[in-house]
């Protein structure tokens, strides 16, 4: 085993000498030694070959149960070492390492399933996974270090101008137009009313009843009352107008007859009250007193909610806020507001931007904004809450990609190439950011030619070689912005 752990070592180590030998074949040997060369490539077949059939032997053994796994193992590295000499590109490794892995796991399942069946050892898979997992990182290395190698260089820009589509994002509440509380005017017992929380109910249903029979007492007293004094008056008139009494004592009885009007009236107005009916149409929400409870006046019943329309309010920061001003005074105004529910879906009915609040929120340096949403199927309710997009269309801007652009101290950068093709580093306002690009509202032009990619590798001040690509011909980065280590 001790033979097989220094034949392994070595083979793996050839992964790493890969791209040292990749620099020497990049050098061609003089003309004295090409028939030294030729014949080291004869030997390099002959090796390979006389391995591929070891290889092919050891596999069948440990296959058939009659040979050792680590012997198979064994000769699978040999034969990778050998084919990693002979090797001409990096590519070509990478593809031997992958084949080299591949064979390594199904050795290792071939050694799992033995330590099942109980005719081989834990040991043995773990060594065997050991190797193959030394030979993976290897070539994960390799694959890394030949991305890098395959890195395009400095490329350079110009700015496009085009109508950018810009969407801002801000959290929101939902609330229904009108939402209010159901309350209780009067005092008694709630009678039975088939009214189901969740119901939808028109204008002028009735919500709750209030046991009349005391009010309905009061108001017959009181409607007696009336009867009397109107009866009173009467005969204060006749008398009046046969001189019996004067005229203070028929105004007297006009007044007594006109306070038991209005106690009537009262008394009627109360028993009206017995019957709680809906102001608006809308939905109730769930009952806060059930039939047959005591109830005292101001209770609070259920709530009725009018979610026709609902009113969106979000808070939008005060730059944006002067953005979305300058934008309507220049006739932009925002084309869409659309929501986004809580599970990520978009609301299918488009918004509008309905009312601004008059003051400013100090604390946090924003301002309310209120957008208003139909909402005909009933999807949105009292309280849920979302993402408000606000959409608009920047004409004419001056685009560039996000990743040629670098931040410091709080101000942003791009590097642009002059005629003498001398990088100098060049500060840019940002109006926008949306997606991978930014749009630029000072700083640039579309006549600069800016680097693209490489920026890390840019020096203020120094000259630098350059491959040029169109605007058009550029397209997203799914790369981070770069860093300003070109400083």
């Amino acid at each position: 085993m001790k033979m097989l752990s220094l034949i392994l070592t070595v083979a793996t180590a050839g992964l790493l000498a890969a791209p040292a030998r990749a620099q020497d074949e990049a050098n061609p040997p003089g003309k004295g030694q090409g028939a030294a060369a030729a014949r080291v490539k004869e030997l390099q077949k002959e090796r390979i070959d006389c391995l591929k059939a070891l290889a092919e032997v050891a596999d069948k053994l440990a296959v058939g149960a009659r040979g050792s796994i680590e012997d198979a193992v064994e000769a699978k590295l040999l034969l990778l070492q050998a084919e990693l000499d002979a090797a001409r590109t990096e590519s070509d490794r990478v593809a031997l390492c992958t084949a080299c892995v591949n064979a390594l796991k199904g050795y290792e399942q071939l050694a799992d399933a033995r330590k099942q069946a109980a005719l081989g050892s834990e040991a043995t898979k773990l060594r065997v996974k050991a190797r193959r997992l030394e030979v993976e990182i290897r070539l994960q290395q390799a694959t890394v270090e030949t991305a890098d190698r395959d890195r395009p260089g400095v490329v350079t820009t110009s700015p496009n101008v085009k109508d950018v589509d810009v969407t801002q994002q801000y959290a929101c509440t939902i609330d229904a137009r009108r939402h209010i509380e159901v309350r209780s005017l009067q005092n008694g017992y709630l009678e039975e009313v088939p009214l189901k929380e969740g119901q939808s109910v028109k204008q002028g249903d009735v919500l709750f009843k209030v046991a009349p029979a005391l009010y309905l007492a009061k108001l017959d007293a009181e409607l007696a009352e009336a009867k009397l004094a109107e009866l009173e008056f009467s005969d204060a008139e006749k008398l009046l107008n046969d001189k019996v009494i004067s005229k203070v004592e028929m105004e007297r009885s006009q007044a007594k007859r006109d306070g038991a009007q209005a106690r009537a009236k009262l008394a009627q107005a109360e028993l009206n009250f017995t019957v709680v009916r809906a102001p608006f149409d809308g939905l109730v929400d769930r009952m806060g007193k059930q039939p047959g409870s005591l109830i005292t006046e101001r209770d609070v019943l259920t709530t009725l909610s009018d979610s026709s329309v609902m009113w969106v309010y979000f808070n939008m920061p005060e730059s944006k806020y002067l953005e979305y001003m300058a934008s309507r005074d220049k006739g932009e105004e925002a084309e869409q507001v659309d929501l986004k529910l809580a599970d990520g879906s978009m609301y299918r009915h488009p918004g509008k931007v309905a009312a601004i609040e008059a003051e400013a929120n100090s604390e946090t340096g924003t301002i309310a904004f209120r957008a208003d949403f139909p909402n005909p199927d009933g999807l949105l309710r009292h309280g849920q809450t979302g993402t408000v997009k606000i959409h608009r269309v920047l004409k004419d801007a001056t685009v560039i990609p996000r990743r040629a652009a670098f931040e410091l101290l709080d101000k942003q950068y791009v590097y642009v190439v002059d005629e003498d093709d001398v990088a100098r580093r060049r500060e840019i306002v940002v109006q926008s950011e949306p997606g991978d690009f930014l749009v630029v509202e000072r700083g640039l032009s579309v006549d600069d030619r800016i680097v693209l990619d490489g920026v890390g590798q840019v020096r203020d001040g120094e000259k630098v070689s350059a491959e040029f690509r169109k605007p058009e011909e550029v397209v997203a980065s799914p790369h981070r912005r770069a860093p300003a280590g070109g400083l």
